[in-house]
């Protein structure tokens, strides 16, 4: 859309030296890093902008509100610089290319283990970022809080993803619907899932999504924030695909985080750590095969982590007791 040979004449005023695309997942927004003389910004264009921004009135464009609910509550997230609506357009801080995944996969500052030290303790301060955005309170004005991963939502997005996995796996068999007594114990599965304490979650709080700047991390792509289950941001942090933690450095992590949450959700905390991590590890399996497909992603090879996910998924329902689950992803684990 945007070039060097074709500036967007809306940021005339900041006198644009260069622009140049930052690839991304393939999504519908699309942004650009943008650079003066003085300093860089990052310009996303999101069509929905236009559509459902208002200014100076009520509007339902997520984006917008649920940066604006994070930064009352002092989470770090980038400052909106300015939102041109007529353009679909919003010129945000250029938070760089340094996120959690990059310091997790460098080589150096290592500990005996391997682990960083440095990695630990950026770690922890993401943790202690979303206890802080699990511990903002509730306002039912606010469209963020009447989105909710009730039983139906949880169904839902396991049933497709179930789905998604097995058919991308075995192409020569696929399947429409699960069985009625899979499909059963499903719902056994999302009814226990569901009678947590929800709070607000992220909904992708991995490492790729945790920017580090000036010594500071910054939460990015929060959009899709709702109401969930306490544990579900732990595990997308903990069980990230991308970062692969070891065994020793997640349960160090998860005693933090217990220490450090005042608690929706002490009791039973094993049970439903393994049960909210499998609803997310298979959802990411489901993402990955979507976005390996995407002609327009170009920022990484999903296929790599697709079978880390399904193997962790496997590993927690088997702790469980679900033998229907268990049959089903035991199938998708051997392939």
């Amino acid at each position: 859309m945007f070039s060097k040979k074709n500036l967007p004449l809306f940021l005339n005023y900041l006198n644009i030296e260069s622009i140049s695309p930052i690839t991304g997942d393939g999504g519908h927004r699309t942004y650009y890093r943008v650079t003066n003389q003085d300093k860089s910004y990052v310009l996303m264009y999101d069509v929905e902008v236009k559509n459902r921004y208002k200014i100076n009135q009520k509007h339902d464009f997520s984006f917008v509100n649920v940066h604006s609910l994070l930064e009352q509550n002092n989470i770090s997230v980038p400052s909106i610089n300015k939102i041109f609506k007529e353009e679909s357009c919003i010129l945000l801080e250029d938070l760089g290319n340094f996120n959690l995944y990059n310091i997790k996969n460098n080589t150096k500052n290592t500990c005996k283990d391997g682990f960083k030290d440095i990695t630990l303790k950026l770690y922890k301060q993401s943790i202690d970022e979303l206890i802080k955005i699990q511990s903002i309170k509730k306002d039912s004005s606010l469209t963020v809080f009447k989105k909710s991963f009730d039983v139906d939502f949880l169904m839902k997005e396991l049933t497709q993803s179930l789905i998604a996995i097995n058919n991308f796996y075995f192409p020569k068999n696929k399947i429409a619907s699960l069985s009625k007594t899979l499909t059963k114990e499903i719902t056994e599965f999302c009814n226990f899932l569901s009678q947590s304490s929800f709070c607000l979650v992220h909904r992708d709080y991995h490492s790729r999504n945790i920017m580090f700047k000036n010594k500071q991390i910054k939460i990015i792509d929060f959009q899709d924030a709702r109401l969930g289950h306490p544990l579900y941001d732990l595990s997308s942090l903990l069980e990230d695909p991308y970062a692969k933690l070891d065994l020793n450095t997640k349960n160090d992590l998860k005693k933090y985080f217990q220490k450090q949450s005042s608690s929706l959700l002490l009791n039973n905390f094993d049970i439903h750590y393994f049960g909210i991590s499998i609803h997310r590890l298979l959802k990411a399996a489901a993402s990955f095969i979507n976005l390996s497909s995407n002609d327009n992603n170009k920022v990484h090879d999903y296929l790599i982590d697709l079978p880390y996910a399904v193997k962790q998924s496997y590993d927690y329902i088997m702790k469980l007791k679900y033998p229907e689950l268990q049959i089903f992803i035991k199938k998708l684990c051997n392939k």
